[in-house]
């Protein structure tokens, strides 16, 4: 049983990260093959991560699994997300999860915090920012 668990979320891993990989690869390839000037930098640029629809979000975790720095928890309860937390000292704004999430219901903002004052704004749920 704890084996047969332990595979599953190893293939679950896998599966994002095959995922994220594979709409890495495509968004490069389109990159290089199109016409665009390459002095767009600010447009590109990514802010913290938001929820667009939070009943929609399902139990996947795929943009937890595919986090390359572990800045995402969630929590879940009866099969619906409760909360999504994201840490920001950890988050490197790579927009992995943005890409991975199927149905679109993450996506980075160009919302960008200059600074804080103190630890308790540095974990931000993100089904309580509107």
């Amino acid at each position: 049983m704890i084996l047969e668990r332990e595979l599953y979320k190893s293939i679950s891993t896998t599966r994002a990260i095959t995922k994220s990989l594979r709409i890495f690869l495509m968004n490069s390839v389109k990159a290089v093959f199109s016409n665009k000037n390459s002095e767009k930098v600010h447009e590109n640029s990514r802010g913290l991560p938001e929820l667009v629809n939070t009943n929609s979000c399902g139990t996947c975790s795929d943009c937890i699994s595919v986090c390359p720095t572990a800045a995402l928890e969630a929590t879940h309860k009866n099969d619906k997300l409760e909360h999504l937390y994201l840490d920001v000292r950890k988050c490197i704004f790579c927009g992995l999860c943005e890409e991975v999430c199927s149905p679109s219901i993450l996506t980075l903002t160009d919302q960008r915090p200059l600074s804080s004052h103190g630890e308790s704004s540095w974990t931000i749920d993100l089904l309580q920012v509107k």
